[in-house]
Formats: structure tokens, C-alpha cells, sequence
């Protein structure tokens, strides 16, 4: 699919399920046709602590930037480190709203201040404009890692291995909690 997006680094720091790295944010993007029969474009977002631009953001400029020549209808999967923050929200919907063509994914590693009310809030605002979004499991490790890794070998334990000072969340189970009771809006 291309060349290294990802070292083993940036996946063990940004995107272990029960660590929680101050400062740091990634996301991978891919681009393919709805059928499947295409893959388009891919590539890579980060947030270091010092910049005052959020990954989404570029990510987002990234996308508009690669979509001007995609007429057919296609999905963008974000594979994130965190969910985006409320901060984020309004930026992603107007880019579902600008572009009808786009089902967006939203495959995420953690849930961003998953106790902070408008980063909640944000998340069901997500999901009533037809934001897929899910927490990352296994599968989607592997298929992130060896397409768009740098050929090292990944193991289950590095992924999901409690960390000694953060413990464990399940964020499945946080992220059902939180989009309980919200309503799709129909526009598509």
C-alpha cells in the first residue's frame, strides 16, 4: 500500500490502549472507494506537545487537499490515537458537511479526557452526523501496522499491556456509555 507511515516507536508511544502520553497525537488516514475496488491515497498527522495546531486539524488539511480530485463516493478511516477533543468536533463536521461524498471512520486507540463533559458531548455531536466511530481492536492494529508499518513485528502485549501507572479502561465499553441515547441525523 505504500511506503512507512508508522515506526514501532510512534505505535508503542501513541497508540497503546492503557498509556497515556503527555502532548502527543497521532493520526494515520487512509482514502478508499466505497466498493473497495480503489485505494487512494493514505498518510500520516502528528501533534507534538509545542504545536499549536491540533492533528486533526492538519489531518483535515491533508484530506481537503487529497479529495479535490475524488468525484466518487469513498471512505476516509482515521486511524487515531485519541478521539478528537470538543475542540476538534465543529472542524470535522463542517468537513462531513462540505464533502456528501465521504463516509467518515473513526477507528481510535483511547478516548481524549474521557471524563471531561464537552469532550463527551463532542463525541455523541460525532455521532448524530454519521461519524462511524469505534474503538481500535486487534484487527485493526494488525491491518494499521502492516500496511502502513515499518516491518517489525507487533505483538497483542505491546499493544494492550497495562501500564504500571495508568492501569486499564476499557474504552469500548466508555465509548457505548457515552454515544447511549444519541440520534443520527439524517442528510446523506
Amino acid at each position: 500500500m505504500g511506503r512507512a507511515w508508522l515506526y514501532y516507536t510512534t505505535l508503542k508511544r501513541d497508540f497503546r490502549k492503557n498509556f497515556f502520553p503527555i502532548g502527543t497525537s497521532c493520526i494515520v488516514y487512509m482514502i478508499t472507494a466505497n466498493d473497495m475496488s480503489d485505494f487512494y491515497r493514505s498518510g500520516l498527522s502528528l501533534k507534538w506537545r509545542n504545536q499549536r495546531e491540533h492533528a486533526e486539524e492538519e489531518c483535515i488539511d491533508k484530506l481537503e487537499y487529497e479529495l479535490c480530485n475524488v468525484k466518487r463516493p469513498c471512505t476516509v478511516t482515521l486511524f487515531m490515537s485519541w478521539t478528537p477533543c470538543s475542540e476538534c468536533v465543529p472542524i470535522i463536521i463542517d468537513f462531513v458537511q462540505r464533502h456528501r461524498n465521504v463516509r467518515l471512520r473513526i477507528l481510535a486507540a483511547r478516548i481524549y479526557y474521557h471524563e471531561e463533559p464537552e469532550n463527551r458531548e463532542g463525541l455523541r455531536i460525532l455521532f448524530t452526523y454519521c461519524v462511524d466511530l469505534k474503538m481500535m481492536k486487534w484487527a485493526d492494529y494488525y491491518f494499521l501496522w502492516y500496511s502502513f508499518g515499518d516491518n517489525k513485528s507487533i505483538s497483542r502485549e505491546l499493544i494492550y499491556k497495562p501500564h504500571p501507572y495508568h492501569g486499564i479502561t476499557n474504552w469500548e465499553t466508555e465509548l457505548r456509555k457515552i454515544l447511549q441515547g444519541g440520534r443520527r441525523k439524517v442528510f446523506r
